[in-house]
């Protein structure tokens, strides 16, 4: 029965909150390639922000502490930020179970930084490593980097001699009449 000027409630159903399966960390620092595909114009700069990477950690944090299990590490060069290994150590402390990284591998053609990379790696982790071309010179002219195939076979060879139980590496190109 309804009684004249009684409010009048709708059950709905409540709202599912989803917690984001993945925070994607944009860290901004330069490629050194000026490859024939990229929409980006001038390189990016990468000095230290001390602003910039209490803002990223405070990031991760709160995602952490939503559910989320995923960082995917972007932004133009990732590996050439200088704060990487913090913000690893933070990915790593905060629980997060996997770590996907977009870059252009190529400083992981040192051997040295390839290993100490993969060790800040949590649990699971994937690299998906870029070649624009199937020989040394069509990749190079692509990515306008001369030597920068040489590199990703080194750094290809180090991720093979460091890999992790857990890790994950898959090739990746953009293709274009030039390759």
């Amino acid at each position: 029965r309804r009684t004249e000027g009684a409010a009048r409630f709708v059950a709905r159903p409540a709202v599912e909150h989803r917690v984001p399966e993945a925070l994607n960390l944009a860290l901004p620092s330069p490629c050194g390639q000026r490859c024939t595909f990229c929409s980006l114009d001038t390189e990016v700069g990468a000095g230290p922000d001390p602003e910039l990477v209490k803002r990223l950690t405070k990031s991760l944090r709160e995602a952490a502490a939503q559910g989320t299990t995923t960082v995917r590490l972007n932004g133009i060069e990732p590996l050439t930020a200088p704060y990487l290994f913090e913000l690893l150590d933070v990915v790593r402390d905060a629980g997060f179970e996997r770590c996907s990284l977009l870059s252009t591998c190529r400083p992981l053609a040192n051997e040295d930084f390839c290993r100490r990379y993969i060790e800040a790696m949590p649990p699971n982790y994937d690299i998906s490593i870029p070649i624009y071309g199937a020989t040394a010179e069509s990749h190079d002219r692509i990515v306008g980097a001369k030597g920068s195939f040489a590199e990703l076979e080194a750094a290809a060879k180090n991720l093979k001699r460091h890999r992790r139980r857990g890790g994950v590496y898959q090739f990746t190109t953009v293709v274009i009449r030039a390759n």
